[in-house]
């Protein structure tokens, strides 16, 4: 007698991350790169990525001087070459979103609204209330984020920082700055911001945060981002917790977002004239390098 065959499937649902743009557009090989990952990571764009995707062609018309300056490039000796490289991973980026459609590219985002956002299977709507009220409340503490263009890098990192923590404590894959002693780009302007953060060393880690830190690894070089490491870009995972935005309820975020407010980034006329609740008040993040 013939025995029936067997099929057995397992699923595991993939670990939650949102990836850094200082890292997405490192360098050539970095958008291939970061869509290897997404078949291992349910992995999140934030908002600012696209916005930078979308401004390539006036960037590109820029001096070099001042595109750095639009960009927000973080090396300060930005020359030529590497102004180039940087626009030659935008384009890339550019052809990857024009010869399928964004979804197919397996990475996930909010949008301006609902309709305009590809969700993960398990995130629930309240995410985009939870994002657009870390984002207003971070605007409305006169910090550092207040002076940067929304075009830019630099804002691009903290709006990753701050779809984590609307995501639910989300860790963030990461530029490592190239000192070893430096915070990511993305935590320095949190640092301006008043939101702390602490580096974990490991020599000083919990049993956990090392057992965090071995499973990132695994699955980031089955994904093969040793292609980061080769071209001198080192690695850092970045979490950050705002548990304020999460206490509050569903109403009462509602009711503040009910004023029909665009996009804080987009609203600079009204920052004096409507003041939020501090949601990162409390707010703590940690990082550490994957050296």
């Amino acid at each position: 007698m013939r025995v029936p065959d067997i099929s057995l499937s397992i699923s595991e649902r993939r670990p939650v991350c949102v990836i850094d743009p200082a890292l997405a557009l490192t360098s050539r090989e970095a958008p291939l790169t970061v869509l290897r990952l997404a078949k291992l990571f349910e992995l999140w764009v934030p908002r600012a990525f696209w916005q930078i995707l979308d401004s390539s062609d006036f960037i590109e018309q820029q001096p070099v001087d001042q595109a750095q300056k639009l960009i927000g490039y973080p090396q300060a000796d930005c020359d030529q070459e590497q102004l180039r490289e940087y626009c030659d991973t935008i384009k890339i980026w550019q052809s990857l979103r024009s010869r399928r459609d964004t979804a197919g590219l397996g990475l996930r985002w909010l949008g301006d609204k609902l309709e305009e956002s590809l969700l993960g299977s398990d995130t629930d709507w309240e995410v985009i209330q939870r994002y657009e009220a870390l984002a207003q409340s971070m605007l409305g503490r006169k910090s550092r984020v207040d002076s940067l263009s929304p075009i830019s890098l630099e804002y691009a990192t903290v709006d990753a920082l701050i779809l984590a923590a609307a995501l639910g404590s989300r860790f963030l894959i990461a530029r490592a700055s190239a000192n070893e002693n430096a915070e990511p780009m993305c935590c320095q302007t949190m640092l301006a911001s008043n939101v702390p953060i602490r580096c974990i060393h490991p020599s000083d880690s919990s049993i956990l945060i090392r057992k965090e830190r071995e499973q990132i690894q695994d699955l980031l070089a089955w994904g093969g981002a040793a292609a980061w490491t080769v071209t001198g870009t080192s690695i850092a995972i970045v979490q950050i917790m705002a548990p304020l935005v999460w206490e509050k309820t569903t109403a009462g975020l509602e009711s503040m977002l009910s004023m029909d407010m665009p996009f804080a980034a987009d609203a600079p006329e009204v920052r004096g004239e409507i003041s939020y609740p501090d949601y990162w008040q409390d707010a703590v993040a940690f990082w550490y390098r994957l050296d």
